[in-house]
């Protein structure tokens, strides 16, 4: 088979329809898939912040009434002595 202008010319143009074809049905899904994918973790993201958020305003809480009760404990004591 003899390389002919007509021969490369066709092969180019098959080669093209096939990247065409390649982009248009792999490509575009794939990178669709990716962007929802990144909106899906930064939303992760956002959630996981907020939850770290609450859980240390939660401690912040739980040492504010530990002490408290470690006030009322000591009070307590102090009104069984006076008994």
């Amino acid at each position: 088979m003899r390389i002919t202008l007509e021969n490369i010319s066709a092969y180019i143009a098959i080669i093209t329809f096939a990247v065409g074809i390649l982009k248009v049905f792999v490509m575009g899904p794939l990178k669709e898939s990716l962007v929802e994918l990144r909106i899906s973790i930064e939303k992760l993201n956002e959630r996981f912040l907020m939850a770290e958020e609450k859980q240390d305003a939660l401690r912040e809480r739980v040492v504010a009434v530990e002490a408290s009760a470690k006030q009322a404990h000591k009070r307590i004591d102090e009104i069984r002595g006076e008994i």
